[in-house]
């Protein structure tokens, strides 16, 4: 039987030169990041210990997280992803796992130090049921709990998903590496041979910003959570060709311009088990039918199997279900129960998922609720008892309990399920005080939206916790009026008006409540939220947010409009403001921000002045899809700096097409462009050129060809230039940079 890494290790046999892994920073090759895999694999090896089957990861969302992953495999052992906060929740990880060895930063300082033997060396054959990873989960103690995954598991859901969607092209990885949806947006492009895109997890919210992004970069494909589709359909409709939806349960979500998968499935399904195709509006959009390695049935309290439409019965799977729960045979046991179905020796094990759901008149499942207290919260499966147990850490609260409530009537967004938490104290605790003790063991997700003093536990008529009524009656007038006793600011002029204005319409809140001084998020707003409030910050200010991670900053308006003065949103980024020389402008890639080029900056004459372009700016929605309105825009801040010629205008990727539009409009005005430098131009068809039949473009073109041809016939080429008239046009395969830096030969 096949795995993933033997589909990985045949694509780099294949196409060694294709593109595995972009991120912000670099690009990597399947073949430059088959070399990492040996070089983390190599240091690995003479570091573990007989009794290490499985080892922790522990880094930042970066290719080295996914290198890490294949290095384990290599070697015959599992691995396990853990997010670095909070970090008391990995140090619990960590306890369980009892590695001696763990792949984090300080262990990857040194994979050069080691002499790299053949990779026969290492390699071992993985068995098809082998364990190959432990992916963490909420759990009632308050202690996540490990779903262990075959290698089987692995394999059988990517051809699965092959089966449903065809064929896997380019996928945005949006999610943390350490939950079961950012793993599956790593082996499906790295099984095709497609490339994974890693985006900054502040940008994502920025739906311009990934608009553009997708465009750039010819992405058709992503998986989302239905409030973030619901809005990336609205500002971004026709620019994806599939969106796989990823939540059990999903409302009024339809495109006739994009395909709309509904999956369903969780940890324990090996991610996926149900796959529906939407094909029109649904108060309820259905989970569809069991994949082709799966089995379910429906089954009712005495555990008889329903058939029947409309009769609610909880969802059970056979078939390509995980080997069960790390270090915890009580809860396997409980979850995992023989399979009195079967019709075979393969498929003995039943998991219960806990999951209620029903047939539609087309014996589609339609996902209902939870049996138990378990809440799916913004794709994720969240144990209320986590968030209990760990507020009770907190000296002075003797009870707790949390539940989730729906927010859809005040947020104006679709099945926006929010959580409630209600504890008993003698004490009185600051809401902002239990949120941020919270934030130190759970991450953002799982932080209520509502916390609240309470005088008992609600108990039913059994003396059990009366989970149906833990939500109070009044929580709209809690949810909007919680933060009513704080310090209040009003808004001074014009402007803080506006802003207060659009922080009341996106929360939905009496503008007279808020005041300037009011965070944002603890206003009750959330990430999806604070995409839309950008949008209206952006035109009310005619100014762009460079990124979400601005906004998580700077999340008053006060805090906002002062950033704003200080620091002003002037696109151009200066690296060096000598003038003695003329200065070299360069403009952004399609990350739009200048961070790329600051190793570059290092080995520029410090008499020679360099600044970068950004993408903060817009005036209007052209921007988006014209490089001409872009170069426009560019040029008048540019001649703030230069009132007159000579310039010396370059760009990286996207940059590189901006800036020769840049030299185009300058000398058509009769300006003077010395020299005009295209690092590796990047053309798409979808982007508005106001040229069509451009020498750059067969230019580059025959660059591209050239060093393929040189790269086949074995020559150990970095760099090739190519002139043309006044403009020098570098090429160079993404494998033979390591850095930015390679590029200072041609100043």
């Amino acid at each position: 039987m096949g795995s993933i890494l033997q589909d990985f290790l045949e694509n780099v046999e294949v196409k060694p030169y294709d593109l595995a892994i972009k991120d912000e920073v670099e690009e990597i090759s399947y073949k430059a990041l088959d070399d990492l895999v040996n070089k983390i694999a190599v240091r690995l090896s003479g570091k573990i210990e007989q009794i290490d089957n499985i080892i922790p990861i522990v880094l930042d969302r970066s290719p080295q997280v996914i290198a890490s992953m294949f290095a384990c495999w290599k070697l015959g052992i599992a691995y396990t992803i853990i997010d670095k906060k909070p970090v008391e929740r990995a140090k619990l990880i960590l306890n369980d796992i009892n590695s001696s060895v763990i792949i984090d930063d300080d262990f990857l300082l040194f994979i050069d130090d080691d002499n790299e033997p053949s990779t026969d060396y290492f390699l071992k054959n993985n068995s098809f049921d082998d364990l190959a990873a432990v992916i963490w989960t909420s759990g009632t103690t308050g202690i996540p709990k490990g779903v262990m995954l075959s290698h089987k598991n692995f394999y059988l859901m990517k051809n699965a998903c092959f089966e449903v969607i065809d064929t896997i092209p380019d996928v945005l990885n949006l999610s943390s590496f350490a939950v079961a949806a950012g793993q599956v947006c790593m082996f499906l492009p790295l099984s095709e041979g497609s490339t994974i895109h890693i985006i900054d997890i502040d940008k994502i919210m920025d739906i311009k910003w990934l608009i553009r992004y997708i465009l750039s970069n010819n992405i058709s494909f992503g998986f989302f959570p239905p409030q973030l589709a619901q809005i990336f359909l609205k500002y971004g409709s026709n620019i994806l060709k599939t969106i796989v939806l990823s939540a059990d349960r999903a409302s009024n979500i339809y495109s006739e311009k994009t395909q709309i998968l509904n999956s369903y499935g969780s940890t324990e399904t090996s991610v996926f088990s149900c796959f529906f195709s939407v094909d029109k509006l649904y108060d309820r959009v259905p989970i569809g039918k069991a994949l082709k390695y799966w089995d379910i049935f429906l089954l009712d309290k005495n555990d008889n199997e329903i058939t029947e439409r409309d009769i609610i019965g909880e969802i059970c799977v056979s078939g390509n279900i995980a080997l069960g729960y790390f270090n915890d045979e009580k809860l396997t046991k409980e979850k995992f129960v023989p399979n009195h179905f079967s019709k075979s020796e393969n498929d003995k094990i039943l998991y219960r998922t806990g999951d209620l759901a029903y047939y539609n008149k087309n014996n589609d499942l339609v996902y209902y609720q939870r049996k138990d207290f378990m809440i799916n919260l913004k794709g994720y499966r969240v144990d209320p008892s986590e968030i209990e147990q760990n507020i009770l850490k907190i000296g002075g609260i003797t009870g707790a309990v949390c539940a989730s409530f729906n927010a859809s009537k005040i947020t104006k967004i679709a099945d926006d399920t929010r959580l409630y938490l209600g504890y008993v104290s003698d004490k009185v605790f600051y809401e902002d005080f239990i949120k941020f003790k919270l934030k130190e063991v759970l991450p953002d997700f799982m932080i209520p939206s509502v916390i609240q003093a309470i005088d008992q536990i609600p108990l039913n008529n059994s003396g059990k916790i009366d989970r149906q009524n833990i939500v109070p009656e009044n929580i709209v007038e809690l949810f909007q009026e919680k933060n009513l006793e704080r310090f209040y600011v009003a808004p001074r002029d014009d402007t803080e008006k506006l802003l207060v204005k659009a922080y009341s319409e996106i929360l939905n809140l009496d503008e007279n409540l808020i005041s300037i001084t009011d965070d944002f998020f603890y206003l009750g707003g959330d990430s999806l939220q604070a995409s839309k409030l950008l949008i209206k910050i952006n035109k009310i200010l005619n100014k762009q947010i460079v990124n979400f991670g601005v906004f998580r900053t700077h999340s008053t308006v006060l805090s906002l409009l002062k950033f704003i003065e200080d620091e002003g949103y002037d696109p151009i980024f200066t690296f060096n403001s000598s003038d003695v020389k003329p200065p070299l402008f360069f403009v952004h890639s399609c990350a739009g921000g200048s961070i790329l080029y600051t190793e570059l900056a290092k080995h520029i004459n410090k008499d020679q002045g360099f600044y970068v372009l950004e993408f903060p700016y817009y005036e209007d929605d052209e921007i988006l899809m014209s490089i001409n309105s872009v170069a426009k825009q560019y040029i008048k801040h540019v001649k703030k700096i230069v009132h007159e010629g000579p310039y010396y205008i370059g760009g990286w990727s996207l940059g590189g097409i901006i800036a020769y539009e840049i030299a185009r409009l300058l000398e058509e005005n009769g300006e003077k462009v010395i020299k005009l430098y295209l690092l590796d131009p990047t053309f798409y068809s979808n982007i508005k050129m106001t040229v069509i039949n451009d020498p750059i473009k067969n230019a580059a073109e025959r660059a591209n060809k050239d060093i393929k041809t040189l790269l086949e016939n074995g020559e150990n080429l970095q760099l090739r230039i190519l002139k043309y008239l006044h403009i020098k046009i570098i090429c160079w395969e993404s494998l033979l940079l390591n850095t930015v830096q390679n590029l200072m030969i041609v100043m």
